[in-house]
């Protein structure tokens, strides 16, 4: 993997964003919710790289903060979703018959309402609230990786090892874990290296319209929210927090399409 230039560039990216967010008591003095009147709507300096906001706050610790909280709803999400999608996919490949058409007749369904107007609805209609946010996000994120799975366990099903297995009298779950699973394992994780960046847009896109993360609590949508109500007098707060998203999205992205090139090598050689 290493010697792919697309996942190496990723991975330092990642690795260095989650390295400021899990390392944040030893870097930063800095009280993320510690308001100081005397340094409201500071730009950029020594003491405060990022700036201050407009409670006086260090935009640089607010920004590890929030990063800390969208890269575990990124990362939370990723995993329920790429778990249901991965079991449902399983199921409805494997077996086939009436079995496929009803799981997929219904992962239709799913994919025919807008995905972003179900949350809007279920969150607006409730409390918001991380634990909910959580929740929504993973129940309506899984059926893009259903359908690659079900795609992959149609065409491993037919090979001569697990045609031979089902002969010996293996049974069912039995060929699908130890036999089927690990062979379709290459796709399943670069969808999910992929998920991670859109969950991180989707939850930011909340938490600025304030139906994600609530303050004082902090993420990247809302202290990208605080920024645009002074988008000219505060430009640090925006830029700095847009900058946050985009870096780690595209971080995440490029270590998707690394393992993908590295996973499945006829898609290398036809992008190449």
């Amino acid at each position: 993997m290493w010697r792919e230039k697309t996942f190496r560039f990723g991975f330092v990216l990642v690795l260095a964003i989650l390295v400021l967010c899990v390392c944040l008591p030893w870097i930063v003095p800095q009280d993320p919710y510690t308001q100081n009147l005397e340094e409201i709507s500071r730009p950029p300096s020594f003491s405060h790289p990022f700036g201050t906001d407009f409670f006086g706050r260090d935009l640089f610790t607010r920004i590890l903060y929030g990063g800390r909280s969208s890269l575990t709803i990124g990362l939370v999400v990723t995993f329920f979703a790429v778990a249901i999608g991965t079991i449902i996919g399983m199921i409805s490949g494997y077996f086939g018959g009436r079995i496929d058409a009803a799981l997929m007749r219904f992962v239709d369904v799913m994919l025919g309402f807008p995905r972003l107007f179900i949350l809007l609805t279920v969150i607006g209609f409730t409390r918001p609230s991380f634990g909910l946010m959580l929740v929504v996000l993973s129940l309506f994120s899984w059926m893009e990786v259903a359908r690659v799975v079900r795609a992959e366990v149609l065409s491993v099903r037919e090979r001569l090892y697990v045609k031979s297995a089902v002969a010996l009298g293996l049974n069912r779950r039995r060929v699908l874990f130890r036999y089927i699973f690990p062979n379709i394992l290459g796709p399943i994780i670069v969808s999910a290296t992929l998920m991670i960046g859109s969950v991180i847009v989707i939850e930011s896109g909340l938490s600025f319209i304030g139906l994600g993360v609530q303050p004082p609590d902090a993420s990247w949508g809302t202290i990208l929210n605080q920024g645009f109500q002074d988008l000219a007098g505060a430009w640090w707060i925006t830029l700095f927090s847009g900058l946050a998203i985009v870096v780690t999205v595209i971080g995440f992205n490029l270590v998707g399409d690394g393992l993908r090139n590295v996973l499945d090598p006829k898609t290398g050689e036809r992008e190449s």
